[in-house]
This record gives C-alpha cells, sequence and structure tokens, in this order.
C-alpha cells in the first residue's frame, strides 16, 4: 500500500488489520531503518524512529518481515 496525494486515487488500506510500517531513509550515505507494528484504523497517527544502520543489518532486519 501506498500514501497518494489529495487528487490521485487512494488506496483503501485493510483497517483493523495488524501490519509492519516500515521507513527508509538514507542521510549523509547513510542507511536508516524504522519500523513499527500497528494496527490500520481511521485516524491514527503513527511516529517512527529511525536508526542509522550497516546494511547487512538492514538486510536481515527486512528478511524478518
Amino acid at each position: 500500500y501506498t500514501f497518494t496525494r489529495d487528487f490521485e486515487p487512494k488506496t483503501k488500506l485493510p483497517v483493523g488489520e495488524e501490519v509492519y510500517i516500515l521507513a527508509i531513509s538514507v542521510q549523509d550515505e547513510q542507511l536508516h531503518l524504522g519500523k513499527k507494528k500497528a494496527v490500520i484504523a481511521d485516524g491514527v497517527n503513527v511516529q517512527i524512529q529511525l536508526e542509522a544502520v550497516e546494511e547487512e543489518a538492514f538486510r536481515e532486519a527486512l528478511e524478518v518481515l
């Protein structure tokens, strides 16, 4: 699922489903990863803490999902 702008078609998220939300960033050539388990619900805001990770740790974190 993706997030969209107001003028694009909306993707219907599976309300009530348990999901993992991933945030991936590269800052100053360093990978950063954040993940959080959540339940999709209307109006819920989720904050994710990003942490710098090495490439191997990044790959391992994604494999367990």
